[in-house]
């Protein structure tokens, strides 16, 4: 065999491979593309309005959610709940969040989030133990739970006149971990553009979380003055943050 056809083989040989390669890459490619078109997209966009809403609506901005449970049990587990509310908001008991992230926001910057004292039974499986006092506020209870407050004022109540009489602990905690199961090893929390307001005689905590670490991030919010103490359960007024193994901030001081 001569030269030449030795090398017109090897270029038909080679072309062979090269056409057989880009059929198999456009066929790869092809499958990945729909692999990844078929990946459920798990952000969810809700409106709540607790005046004119319905948790029977759709969840838009011309037919909004009722309730805060409601948008985040519209949400895929791990997913992203990102709801807007549209007037002030009641919270007179626990809302549990159950998915992955929860970003709460006011729809115009104004709204206020009225934490409220309310009573429940120190143990919900036994009809006969005693009630407690407990504050309206955030559960997470994933393994990866993290929330976001944005553009928004949180109000935290005066327990005057509150029976049973509330005591700092947990469940007197805007922010807390679930219980003894189901705890995240960390508790992310983030917020931005945020007032937060306090009765002078608040008893509680904006966070609990005494098995989790904590991450929290403020941008642009604004506590009052004689908050030391009251940030996390725990950490006693005017801490210095260096000095805390389990808690990621950047505020200064506790």
């Amino acid at each position: 065999m001569s030269l030449e056809s030795e090398v017109a083989n090897l270029t038909t040989e080679a072309r062979a491979l090269l056409n057989y390669f880009n059929t198999k890459k456009a066929g790869i490619e092809s499958a990945v593309n729909a692999a990844i078109a078929a990946v459920p997209e798990t952000t969810r966009d809700w409106y709540v309005d607790p005046v004119i809403g319905l948790d029977t609506n759709a969840g838009t901005l011309a037919a909004p959610f009722k309730t805060i449970e409601r948008a985040i049990a519209a949400t895929p587990s791990s997913g992203l709940c990102n709801m807007y509310l549209l007037k002030d908001y009641d919270l007179n008991r626990q809302v549990n969040c159950t998915c992955a992230v929860v970003v709460v926001s006011g729809a115009t910057g104004v709204e206020v989030l009225r934490a409220k004292y309310f009573q429940q039974l120190s143990d919900s499986a036994n009809p006969q133990s005693p009630l407690e006092t407990r504050l309206g506020g955030f559960a997470l209870q994933r393994q990866a739970s993290n929330i976001e407050l944005r553009g928004l004022t949180i109000s935290l109540p005066s327990p005057a006149g509150v029976t049973p009489t509330v005591v700092s602990n947990r469940m007197n905690s805007f922010l807390r971990t679930y219980g003894s199961f189901s705890v995240p090893p960390l508790m992310g929390i983030q917020m931005n553009a945020v007032t937060v307001q306090k009765a002078a005689d608040f008893v509680g905590y904006l966070v609990s979380a005494p098995s989790s670490c904590v991450a929290l991030g403020c941008g642009a919010v604004s506590f009052p003055s004689d908050f030391a103490g009251r940030y996390i359960d725990g950490i006693a007024a005017g801490t210095d943050v260096k000095t805390l193994t389990r808690i990621l901030t950047n505020l200064a001081t506790l």
